[in-house]
């Protein structure tokens, strides 16, 4: 124990210094680190009915930047593409205890299809699983989102009613709500305050 370096009579112990795990410098962790090392916030609130089925948007919802941003220029994933945090958080959510019952689909207007697939298979969860294991439902094309709600219902057998829907573009959540989906706005993409629903 190091001997105290408080005056005498000042009735108060210094404060005390912790080294360094393995005796060298802390190194500053990166944003995806502090990440991966911090408790999930949960997909929905403890009691709450939990949806039937879950609908991702691609581009700045489940990841940024979008697609046609990248100019002819193949994304990779975690490199050009990444996933926000709120939809690192869903996704491991739903690959864990107490979701078995909930589906996820994928309802996207991107115009780059080949690459929109490859980035799902190559996004990994902590565990190794890839993401479109997760997303067994994937409508990803141009036209109105209804559509790709029509054709998700079928594929699926789940309600309209039993359905939620995140979406960065307000057109696309006044279409689809039109059917009775319970759409959520991500202006800015897929936040963790989001997942609070």
């Amino acid at each position: 124990r190091a001997p105290s370096t408080a005056s005498p009579g000042s009735g108060r112990r210094p404060p005390r210094t912790r080294p360094p795990r393995g005796g060298g410098t802390r190194k500053k962790r990166t944003d995806q680190q502090r990440h991966l090392h911090r408790r999930p916030a949960p997909l929905h609130p403890a009691g709450a009915a939990r949806p039937k089925l879950i609908v991702f948007d691609l581009d700045n919802t489940l990841w940024q930047p979008e697609l046609y941003q990248m100019r002819g220029k193949k994304p990779k994933a975690n490199k050009d593409i990444k996933l926000t945090a709120g939809a690192l958080d869903a996704l491991h959510d739903l690959a864990g205890d107490g979701w078995e019952k909930t589906q996820a689909a994928v309802a996207s207007r991107a115009t780059a299809t080949d690459w929109a697939e490859k980035l799902l298979q190559d996004f990994k969860l902590d565990h190794g699983q890839s993401i479109a294991t997760l997303l067994p439902y994937r409508e990803i094309y141009e036209g109105n989102k209804r559509k790709h709600l029509q054709r998700i219902r079928e594929a699926s057998g789940v309600a309209y009613c039993d359905m939620i829907f995140f979406d960065d573009y307000t057109e696309n959540l006044g279409d689809v709500c039109q059917l009775g989906v319970m759409g959520v706005h991500c202006p800015r993409g897929l936040t963790l305050s989001l997942i609070h629903i």
